[in-house]
Formats: C-alpha cells, sequence, structure tokens
C-alpha cells in the first residue's frame, strides 16, 4: 500500500512524518488486517488523524481542550475520526480494555517537554492487548533518556516484552520518530 499523500519526503516543506514512516515499513508489514489508528497527543492542529483516515479508522486523544475544541469537528476523509478530549493514558487503556483481540497503528506522542509516558503505554499495550502485532508509532526519541523520555535501549526492551520479534527501527524523520513493528511472518 502507497502510504504517500503527496510526493513530499523529509526534510521537504509539506511531507507528512507518520505516514512516512508506514511508507518506509511498507514491503514489512502487512495492514490488511487493520481497521483503527489510535493517536495519543493529536497536539496543536490534528493533521495527522485527518491523514491517517485516508487509510483507517481513527481515535484520536488530546489533553489540551484548546486544542481539542480547535478540530474536533473536522470529518474524516475515507474513515471516520473520534475526537477524545482526555488524557492518552486514559483514552489508550479504554479503547485497549475494549478492543482487546484488535489489531492497531498506534502513535505516542503525547507529551509535555520532557514528561513522556511512552513506557506506561507500551506497558498498556503489553498487558491490555491480547495481540502482539501492533504497529507502534513512537515520536520525539531524539529526547530519549531526558526527563521521562526512555533510552532507546528501554524502548528496545519495552517493544520485546511485547513481542520478542518486533523490529524497532529509527527512522530518522523528524525528531527521530522510531516504529515498531513484526515482519509480515511473525504475525
Amino acid at each position: 500500500m502507497n502510504f504517500l499523500l503527496n510526493d513530499k519526503r523529509y526534510p521537504e516543506e509539506g511531507y507528512i512524518p507518520f505516514l512516512e514512516v508506514l511508507q518506509i515499513i511498507s514491503d514489512e508489514i502487512d495492514t490488511s488486517n487493520i481497521d483503527t489508528f489510535i493517536e495519543c497527543g493529536s497536539g496543536p492542529l490534528g493533521d495527522n488523524a485527518v491523514y491517517f483516515s485516508n487509510f483507517f479508522n481513527v481515535i484520536t486523544i488530546e489533553i489540551n481542550k484548546t486544542f481539542h475544541e480547535r478540530y474536533c469537528n473536522r470529518e474524516g476523509v475515507n474513515h471516520t475520526i473520534e475526537w477524545v478530549l482526555g488524557d492518552g493514558r486514559e483514552g489508550l487503556k479504554k479503547v485497549l480494555t475494549e478492543k482487546p483481540d484488535e489489531r492497531f497503528v498506534i502513535l505516542l506522542d503525547d507529551h509535555d517537554g520532557y514528561t513522556s509516558f511512552i513506557r506506561e503505554e507500551m506497558e498498556m499495550i503489553r498487558d491490555l492487548s491480547n495481540r502482539n502485532d501492533h504497529i507502534i508509532i513512537v515520536d520525539d526519541m531524539k529526547f530519549a533518556g531526558r526527563g521521562s523520555y526512555p533510552a532507546v535501549e528501554v524502548l528496545e526492551i519495552l517493544a520485546k516484552k511485547i513481542n520478542p520479534s518486533y523490529n524497532v527501527k529509527n527512522t530518522k524523520i523528524g525528531n527521530d520518530i522510531f516504529v515498531i513493528y513484526p515482519n509480515k511472518e511473525s504475525k
């Protein structure tokens, strides 16, 4: 599947980083049984939800009320968007608890400065999901080891606790976006 919505690539103006991440690994993954993209941290614009709605249903969770109100009425392109005002950790926990057998693309991007919830969210994925083949995108790993951002080695350990066969890759896009994914044959 082609995940690029335009011909722009990092660091060109107008590139779409998280879709480019999926494009980079597109030959190594199977997304045919993924219906939903979960975004922890919609950010100030809410654009990722709209971009991903070209390919998946979207559940996006943002704690900042001003940000949320700015875009919560935007509609999806080919699929639905559910805009949730709240803590990304609680939203992720709720979705994984309600749909433990569903496979997702999950973006972990809810943070405040050097306060990150990556460790806690990775543990939730491990403990609450009956699946070990989600595709997990982790943004802003340039801050690895600072504040509560896990060191890269810790992120790798957390990933391997979910699935010992997971690939953990620094795409070198943006602020060191990492992607965690199973090989097609290790599902």
